[in-house]
């Protein structure tokens, strides 16, 4: 039967904002803009190389194929910095002409793109990962960006709905939303939130659209001593996780749901046991585990559950604090 071990703590006076994993290695952002790489097994973790805050405050990262690209603050300039994802060296710096800089995305064909404020407008720059060039600079609508890992599509969304762009023909589709949510890259373009709803959005067209159900916590709260008035909670979605044909979206009302990748069918729903305690929804992680595929699901009660690929919760454990943040898959283990 899988079990939830605790296997190892790791540098516990630094808090982190947020990691991304390749291969075995595990880059780390902390809240005093620390980049640290740390070599993760299943059994411990040793940091690999530290760059220990400094005058340049950084907010965002990628990964390259060879480097680590970071944007961020020294003193009144914004600054688009490189490093060794081996060493940790200092590879190339350059300044970046924007108010400010928002997500920052790296592809395999040697180009980094940057979501920055100009104006008051945003704007995509493209530049070269070898040096860090600017190549291209295209003006865009909406607030909030994401590019497709491949490098060929941006999508930019607000609350009124989402832009497709085509980076090569500069092809525009728009399509109307009504509400905010997160966006998942899948095969042929997104699933996404919009509300309490998910959706499949390929080509500019709703392939299918899906209604997140509410919870009832009324038992639950009456249970745990917080009052027996009726407590429905609805669905304040957090971050999609593709897991197989399904993708799951996690609630701040403690459900897990697996949708239908190619028709938005509910497929199951897992549920924790506690009245929520977290103020953000944290992002689940798919594992696997002598040859299964599992998931990993921080719920809002401060615990994680063990859930197969039919909702089938195997093993709980709880945490010290509430999570509200990206756990992290790396093979059998979670971060």
């Amino acid at each position: 039967m899988p079990r939830i071990v605790e296997a190892w703590h790791l540098d516990p006076e630094t808090s982190y904002l947020h990691a991304r994993a390749r291969g075995e290695r595990l880059y780390a952002l902390g809240t005093h803009s620390e980049l640290t790489a740390i070599d993760v097994g299943s059994e411990s973790a040793e940091i690999a190389w530290r760059h220990e805050s400094s005058p340049l405050s950084v907010r965002s990262f990628a990964l390259g194929e060879a480097q680590l690209f970071a944007v961020g603050r020294m003193e009144d300039r914004l600054r688009l910095v490189a490093r060794d994802l081996s060493s940790g060296n200092p590879a190339w710096d350059v300044p970046i002409e924007a108010k400010r800089v928002g997500r920052i995305f790296a592809n395999a064909k040697g180009r980094i793109f940057l979501a920055v404020h100009q104006s008051g407008r945003l704007a995509l720059e493209i530049r070269s990962q070898e040096d860090g060039t600017l190549i291209d600079t295209i003006r865009l609508g909406r607030r909030r960006l994401m590019v497709s890992r491949n490098g060929a599509y941006a999508w930019t969304r607000d609350l009124e709905g989402i832009t497709e762009l085509q980076l090569v023909t500069r092809e525009v589709r728009d399509t109307h939303l009504g509400a905010n949510g997160f966006m998942l890259e899948v095969d042929d373009g997104l699933v996404l939130g919009a509300g309490s709803r998910v959706l499949r959005l390929a080509r500019g067209k709703i392939r299918w659209l899906q209604d997140i159900p509410s919870r009832d916590l009324t038992a639950i709260a009456a249970a745990e001593g917080l009052g027996d008035e009726p407590d429905v909670w609805q669905p304040d979605l957090g971050r999609l996780v593709r897991f197989g044909p399904h993708v799951v979206v996690p609630a701040l009302n403690g459900s897990l749901h697996a949708l239908d990748l190619d028709t938005g069918a509910l497929q199951w729903t897992a549920l924790s046991a506690h009245y929520p305690s977290a103020q953000a929804v944290a992002a689940p992680a798919p594992i696997s585990f002598e040859g299964r595929e599992l998931h990993v699901f921080p719920a809002s009660d401060e615990e994680l559950y063990l859930v197969d690929d039919e909702g089938g919760v195997h093993a709980r454990h709880e945490l010290p604090l509430p999570f509200e943040n990206v756990a992290v898959p790396m093979g059998p283990t979670v971060v």
